[in-house]
């Protein structure tokens, strides 16, 4: 376990120390995204509602809460929540986050014991403008879990859309 812990401290080290190329001006991107998990094939798929602040020469807050729609079916409320950092490096039109942080899954049953596993996740976003106020965005993070016992290795990887702030 302590690997990835490493692993996520020299990330986020990194992320810190990274110069900044983006723009001068302190912006935030809200958006949706489908994101599908992999484990030695596909697992299961979450609609994600993302929130990342960006600020020039500074590491931003990282937001994500997602739910996976076919668990309802089976009676469980199933919770993808990711909180962590971002660093924004901009190419030229677009831009490209490093980002890390914890990532949990929270199991809710209406006739089962709930659970929750708590994991670390870092990876990679690619924002790429298509309108004004509009981009898309395409994300790719590594993640461990630690449910009771062990570690669980997942990828994961997501497309979607940010409503970009306006100038």
């Amino acid at each position: 376990m302590r690997r990835p812990l490493r692993a996520v401290a020299l990330a986020l080290t990194l992320l810190a120390l990274t110069p900044n190329l983006g723009s001068s001006q302190s912006r935030g991107l809200l958006g949706l995204s489908i994101e599908r998990f992999y484990h030695e094939g596909p697992q299961f798929t979450a609609v994600n509602f993302k929130l990342t602040q960006l600020s020039p020469g500074r590491v931003g807050v990282d937001l994500s809460a997602g739910l996976v729609p076919v668990a309802l079916q089976g009676g469980l409320l199933f919770l993808d929540l990711d909180i962590g950092l971002a660093k924004a490096l901009a190419i030229g039109p677009a831009t490209l986050l490093l980002k890390g942080g914890v990532g949990n899954f929270l199991i809710l049953g209406l006739h089962a014991d709930s659970e929750f596993h708590p994991g670390l996740q870092g990876g990679l976003a690619a924002v790429l403008p298509v309108q004004r106020q509009f981009a898309i965005r395409a994300d790719l993070s590594r993640r461990v879990y630690f449910p009771a016992g062990g570690s669980f290795p997942m990828w994961s990887a997501g497309i979607g859309f940010a409503v970009l702030p306006s100038k």
